[in-house]
């Protein structure tokens, strides 16, 4: 692949990707609607980040298993794009129903958790980084695509119009 694709998709795209979810994360923050909330979609992101840092010692302390599970091919990178584009609208739909039931601190801590750990993978697995960084673009299609269907859901959720 060309070096100045690479920069762009691996350093800025796929970052800028994660930095959407995270803010994605604090707008569900400031829009709770008691301190309650508050705290639990705060313990939300403690919880999200203290499953990564076991996750990374786990990985640090048995060595990668993704590398002879995951290639870097073309069929697995596609494979993984489309996966995780369905993986993506389905995370939608999962936000939908627990925004509308007041449970937005699974969704923090499920999106804390799956930034950093990509975020990890992405910077210390070459060897997959290519199929990471498809993958969360195919994440972003599957999100768009949500959006495109229902454009109105989530924003509604989140104001508590509905």
């Amino acid at each position: 692949m060309d070096p100045v694709i690479q920069f762009l998709v691996f350093w800025i795209l796929v970052p800028a990707i994660y930095l959407a979810i995270l803010a994605f994360d604090v707008l569900l923050i400031i829009k709770s609607r008691s301190l309650q909330q508050i705290w639990r979609n705060i313990g939300g992101v403690v919880i999200g980040i203290l499953i990564t840092v076991i996750v990374i010692m786990l990985n640090q302390t048995f060595g990668t298993i993704l590398t002879e599970k995951i290639g870097n091919t073309y069929e697995t990178a596609w494979t993984s794009a489309v996966i995780f584009g369905i993986i993506g609208f389905i995370v939608l739909l999962a936000i939908d129903f627990l925004l509308r039931r007041g449970i937005a601190s699974f969704v923090i801590m499920f999106t804390v958790l799956g930034v950093l750990l990509s975020g990890y993978f992405l910077l210390t697995l070459s060897e997959i980084r290519t199929t990471t960084a498809l993958a969360t673009i195919g994440f972003l299609i599957g999100v768009i695509l949500y959006f495109i269907i229902f454009p109105t859901r989530i924003f509604n959720a989140i104001s508590g119009k509905e």
